[in-house]
């Protein structure tokens, strides 16, 4: 069962992908790293009072604010995690659908995620005529996904 569609919104730092019906808003920082909103993963594992669930379950240091502007001319500060963070609060949650977002994260956001750095890191070395530089960030880039990938995914025994 399909329980997510493919990024919905992208800008230069913003992507939002859906998963059950839930909106998860991403900033994708200068670094290219990922940073969910807190109260959009908060919404999917069923945690009524975000800042306590962040209290509670996530490292200070795997949490941040970000100025995010939505409507025209407000500018909020909103709390989002880092991929440390988010696992923290995928763990403790006592939800049923905590598995399945955690695979649709490992499976589909995260690889998507990847890509998106991948196309980003080579558009940028190739503008600056660097192509030897644009060449080593997408190998690495590459062995990143595919590491984070083999930690995430566990194949069926007798394969």
């Amino acid at each position: 069962m399909n329980t997510s569609t493919p990024a919905t919104a992208f800008s230069r730092n913003r992507i939002s992908f859906t998963f059950e019906a839930h909106p998860i808003r991403i900033i994708v920082d200068k670094q290219g790293d990922p940073w969910f909103r807190a109260s959009d993963v908060c919404a999917v594992l069923g945690y009524a009072k975000p800042q306590q669930a962040l209290a509670a379950h996530v490292n200070q240091g795997d949490q941040t604010e970000h100025e995010v502007t939505e409507d025209p001319g407000i500018c909020q500060k909103i709390n989002h995690l880092n991929e440390s963070g988010l696992n923290a609060l995928i763990v403790s949650s006592s939800k049923k659908k905590a598995q399945r977002f955690k695979q649709w994260i490992c499976l589909k956001v995260m690889p998507d995620l990847g890509m998106i750095k991948l196309f980003a890191t080579f558009r940028d070395s190739a503008s600056t005529r660097n192509h030897d530089h644009a060449l080593r960030e997408i190998f690495h880039a590459l062995a990143t996904l595919m590491h984070h990938l083999s930690n995430n995914l566990s194949l069926p025994s007798g394969r």
